[in-house]
């Protein structure tokens, strides 16, 4: 964009233009962020209950069993009880099997294939799948006006807004797009090119 403004002498046109694409940016970022507060509140809230409830009142139960002859508790409730048992007395490996998942997946996150896997989820997982959507379209809309605005050519338009999108899929759709505008381009080009070979070698 800084390019394409130096060349056609519309450098402050186009740096307003990027300053405003980034404030959109942001403050679309910050209402998401905003509406996600109130739901993982409430799921920190729902795991903590979950893991009162498996961590005190279980073991009561489990107590209060064994004073009954004969008595066995459900075997959901057993195996909860033996993970609680584990987790209470081996901790420390819990925290670093916890650690090392955490790692692998945050290292998973940034190949390309679990980039692949992610941006799918994001376009595919009914919750969120139309948040997302709009806004890819809102990054891609804003992204191409202010590049055409600053006089970038079409095909690189293409090429940037794939990237602005952040999504691998969305973005593969765009480059085969521009291949195909490009093929289109050079059969037109190559067609001039030749109608004006004909009429010169006429004349």
């Amino acid at each position: 964009m800084v390019a394409a403004g130096e060349a056609s002498g519309t450098l402050d046109k186009a740096l307003e233009r990027l300053a405003n694409q980034q404030e959109k940016d942001a403050d679309i970022i910050s209402k998401i962020r905003g509406a996600m507060l109130y739901p993982i509140i409430v799921l920190i809230v729902m795991f903590g209950v979950i893991a009162f409830m498996v961590i005190k009142l279980l073991p009561a139960v489990q107590n209060l069993y064994s004073t009954f002859p004969g008595a066995q508790l459900p075997l959901i409730t057993r195996i909860l009880l033996t993970m609680v048992h584990f987790a209470t007395h081996t901790w420390w490996i819990v925290i670093i099997v916890l650690a090392a998942l955490i790692f692998l997946f945050l290292r998973w996150r940034k190949s390309a294939g679990g980039r692949k896997v992610i941006d799918r989820a994001k376009m595919s997982t009914p919750p969120i799948s139309g948040l997302f959507m709009k806004i890819y379209m809102s990054r891609f809309a804003r992204t191409a006006c202010t590049l055409v605005g600053s006089g970038v050519p079409l095909l690189q338009v293409l090429d940037i807004t794939g990237e602005a999108v952040s999504n691998v899929h969305i973005q593969n759709s765009l480059n085969r797009a521009a291949t195909k505008i490009k093929g289109v381009w050079l059969y037109l080009t190559s067609l001039v090119k030749t109608l004006i070979f004909c009429l010169l070698s006429q004349v």
